[in-house]
Parts: C-alpha cells; structure tokens; sequence
C-alpha cells in the first residue's frame, strides 16, 4: 500500500504506520513546532521552508530509505536528520521497542522530536540562508549543541492543553538550588 502524506502548517509525514497513528504524530508535529518556537522564543527563526519526516513502520523500509539517501542505518537506529536532504528518517519499529525496554510513555514521539529539532535549530545556527547553502556552512562543532537541545526536547510532553518539559524544568530547579 502507498504510504499516507499527511501536511501539516508545519510538518509533512510521509508514513505508513496504520492511519490513527498517522494523524497523531502529524497533529503531535504541527503542535511541536508551535511550542519550540514559544520555549526558544526569537534564536532560532522560523523557517519558510519544508520540513519532511518520513516515519517508516518497518524497520526494513528504513533502512532502505538509508541507504538510498547514501547514509546507511541499521535496525538498531531510531532515526536520523539528514540535514544534505533536508528531510528526517524515523524507524517507528525501533522507536517502539526502545520505548517498551526503557518503559517510555511515548518513545516514537520522543524520537520524532529529536530528529524535528535538528532541523528546525539548524536554521539558527545557519541564520536565515536558504535550505540548499545552509547545511554547508554548518559545522561540526555546532554539531554538539544541536545535538544537546535535540536531547533536552526528546523530554517534551505535549498535552491536550498545554505542555510540560521535565528535563528543562529539572535542570532550572536545580540551578536555582545552586544559586542559593
């Protein structure tokens, strides 16, 4: 069967996941972009261009759709920002079975995040250039932080209203401590 593409104000999800999942994860993206932006306020702007993710049921579809994009994964790999491509890859096989094994509420969720905010702090570290010079400016260096914020946000937890980012609010309780 041809997979679902679904677009979002924010997000396109290309997916083959059964089609209540599918729409979850699309709402979940278009939610996201809107509280990222409102936690980093103006850093990191707002891009004009697509953000893709391919969000593929199967590990053997991703691995693939790695390979094809001449970045091999394996199906130990939960997904990858493929920043030259500008598009996101997720194995939602594997994002499941971590989740089960670390006993995440939502591990696919917290996957799409990671890989959605590489793409979206990309462009603060490249400014506001167009998609196709900005992966050539970025650095290895900004690699790390990338990869920090990306971790920090993997915690995010968006609700029926509202949101809740434990790791974010346990490392300023913890600053506050300090300070005192």
């Amino acid at each position: 069967a041809a997979p679902y593409v679904l677009v979002g104000e924010s997000f396109t999800l290309v997916t083959d996941l059964p089609w209540w999942r599918a729409l979850r994860y699309s709402k979940l993206l278009d939610r996201f972009e809107g509280v990222f932006h409102e936690l980093v306020g103006d850093v990191i702007p707002r891009r004009s261009s697509v953000n893709l993710v391919w969000l593929c049921a199967k590990a053997d579809d991703f691995i693939k759709l790695s390979t094809d994009a001449e970045f091999p994964m394996t199906e130990h790999h939960e997904g990858a920002y493929l920043r030259w491509h500008g598009y996101s890859i997720i194995n939602a096989t594997r994002a499941d079975e971590v989740g089960r094994l670390n006993k995440a509420k939502d591990n696919l969720a917290r996957t799409l995040y990671h890989e959605c905010v590489h793409r979206l702090v990309e462009s603060g570290i490249c400014g506001r250039m167009p998609q196709r010079s900005a992966w050539a400016s970025y650095a290895e260096t900004n690699g790390w932080i990338v990869e920090a914020i990306a971790i920090v946000f993997e915690n995010l937890e968006i609700k029926e209203k509202g949101f809740a980012l434990a790791s974010l609010e346990a490392q300023r309780k913890w600053s506050i401590e300090k300070m005192r």
